[in-house]
């Protein structure tokens, strides 16, 4: 048997009606030098009687006895990896007919120095959100170490979701794997981590279809604002490699573009008479965290912008303007300690 040029990486847990059609995709691509593996994390609808008849030797099924979470199961995969190169395939999404064909030929123009491929990309100018649409304009369509900060700081997670991407599968090990201490924005968080060691390329080229429905990780999580804690130790690990100390600009952009649009969603809660918790939760760690505004500056960001839903783009461009070139020299000096990986003790104050 061939040594795959690609992996599949299929993390499970309840996916049916859905699995089968992944699974599908990956069967019936023209490119079909690739292994899938399969890991089901504690299922108790059918998935695991589906994934017991499988039977291509490509594909290796696992069943985990303890639930790893999606991360934790992730990084699992990433191991048992044999292929150069992985594909995060979740089980609610599947490949475009020749999709796997795409991201091959895709790879095989790449430079050693790209790590990641966001693909889908051109969702972009499709997005009814202004600000994603500006994308177009101010993001480059490669983002290199010496300026991943910059870029992730001032558009949040770039790469959206998992199945958009495809990686070199040594780099999820080199980064230090995904980390299992950010349950609800653990791909933001690596791909930070990722972006300081090696290039990303975002390419408008749809190979995957991205499934929406109520029960997605999108939606299901996140009820109680548990995903605010997480972005804001994202933002304080990010800001130093752009520019030392907070600056009035980067704690607006951060204020508009990270608070205001949960605090619109923990308004909205609240007016409907539901618990104030989710807006507690925004409240109290904008408050303590010195990369926004502050408690009453928060509020005013967030009239001004209406929520976030205005403004955005005008100081994420005035941000990529002023720190374009400092965050060089502001990465480069902290190189060391983010490699390491430790965090200091303004993130544990800010979960």
């Amino acid at each position: 048997m061939n040594t795959p040029e690609i992996s599949i990486l299929t993390p499970v847990w309840n996916g049916m009606p859905y699995l089968q059609e992944c699974v599908e995709s990956v069967l019936s691509q023209p490119f079909q030098n690739w292994e899938m593996l399969i890991s089901d994390d504690g299922s108790t609808d059918s998935s695991r009687e589906y994934l017991a008849k499988l039977d291509d030797p490509r594909i290796k099924v696992i069943i985990q006895e303890e639930n790893l979470g999606i991360f934790g199961n992730l990084n699992y995969l990433a191991k048992l990896a044999n292929a150069p190169l992985s594909y995060i395939l979740c089980q609610d999404d599947y490949f475009f007919e020749g999709g796997l064909d795409k991201v091959m030929q895709c790879w095989a123009k790449q430079p050693a120095e790209i790590g990641a491929i966001r693909f889908n990309h051109g969702e972009i100018d499709l997005a009814k959100n202004r600000f994603v649409r500006k994308q177009r304009q101010m993001l480059p369509a490669v983002i290199t170490p010496s300026n991943s900060a910059l870029h992730f700081y001032v558009f949040g997670n770039l790469l959206s979701n998992l199945s958009n991407n495809s990686l070199r599968t040594h780099l999820i090990e080199d980064v230090g794997g995904f980390d299992q201490e950010f349950p609800y924005a653990g791909d933001f968080e690596f791909w930070t981590r990722l972006g300081s060691e090696a290039s990303i390329r975002f390419e408008d080229q749809f190979v995957t279809y991205i499934r929406r429905h109520p029960n997605t990780a999108s939606n299901l999580l996140n009820k109680r604002g548990e995903l605010v804690p997480q972005l804001h130790r994202i933002v304080q690990r990010l800001g130093p490699k752009i520019t030392g100390a907070p600056t009035l600009l980067m704690r607006w952009h951060a204020t508009s573009f990270y608070d205001s649009p949960h605090r619109y969603l923990g308004v909205r809660i609240a007016a409907l008479g539901r618990k104030m918790g989710y807006l507690g939760v925004v409240t109290s760690n904008a408050a303590k965290n010195p990369w926004f505004m502050g408690r009453l500056g928060c509020w005013l960001v967030f009239f001004v912008t209406s929520g976030g839903r205005f403004h955005q783009a005008t100081s994420a461009g005035m941000v990529l303007r002023k720190y374009r070139g400092t965050a060089v020299a502001a990465t480069e000096s902290l190189q060391h300690s983010f490699q390491k990986h430790v965090p200091d003790p303004a993130e544990t104050n800010a979960s």
